[in-house]
């Protein structure tokens, strides 16, 4: 019995490594595919999109889109599909629209198409000098949905995005703060976001701070004097 799950897993790592080595064939031929493959709708993920960034995280401990680089795809897959990989995930995040987290009931899910757009603008960040100054206002309100699902901290761009549009980037964590003093009030759980803003986002605190005080005076109870 043992010889035959031996024979059995012999098989099936065969069958995965012919299957592998026609994919890698295939993209080779056609690097477009994976940067604007056919029939895959807008906000969508195809296949082979897929079976990349599978091969780009193996082996991550981190978040599931921090500290990858599409670069490493380079020597499996050649410098032309791995271009084509960067190509797609920064072009992404512009067509998939996450919900924004107090909207989202099932908000501890990571939905593939959002790590995916996550991934992009990572990718993003790094690749041009001049992120996010370019952005337009609906690039501005899609990235900051992005920033909000970060689950693991806020995304390493969130303090570019803040020196470029700082008022955009303190009323998105402000409705996060004022959603989590909700939900405390409510006997729920609170996320992290309290430590990430104390922790990892210095340069939000002259912007919130006023907001969490008056916050405060509003609606915690009045203690009666003795």
């Amino acid at each position: 019995k043992n010889e035959e799950y031996r024979r059995q897993g012999e098989e099936r790592r065969a069958k995965n490594e012919r299957h592998r080595n026609n994919f890698i064939l295939k993209v080779k031929a056609n690097p477009e595919e994976i940067r604007n493959p056919l029939g895959v709708d807008a906000g969508e993920i195809s296949n082979g999109q897929c079976y990349l960034y599978q091969e780009l995280n193996k082996g991550n401990t981190n978040y599931l889109a921090k500290g990858l680089d599409w670069r490493e795809l380079t020597n499996t897959f050649g410098t032309d599909v791995a271009v084509a990989f960067r190509d797609a995930v920064m072009a992404f995040w512009r067509t998939y629209k996450p919900a924004f987290f107090s909207e989202d009931e099932n908000s501890n899910s990571i939905p593939l198409k959002l790590i995916f757009g996550l991934l992009g603008l990572e990718t993003e960040s790094k690749e041009r000098a001049d992120f996010p100054y370019y952005f337009s206002e609906t690039d501005v309100d899609r990235a900051l949905l992005y920033a909000n699902r970060e689950i693991n901290g806020f995304p390493d761009w969130i303090e570019k995005m803040y020196f470029a549009f700082p008022e955009k980037v303190i009323e998105v964590l402000w409705k996060n703060v004022e959603y989590e003093f909700k939900k405390q009030g409510q006997g729920q759980h609170v996320n992290q976001i309290f430590h990430d803003i104390v922790y990892r986002a210095p340069w939000s605190h002259s912007g919130l701070t006023e907001r969490v005080y008056q916050w405060l005076k509003a609606n915690e109870p009045h203690r009666e004097k003795d």
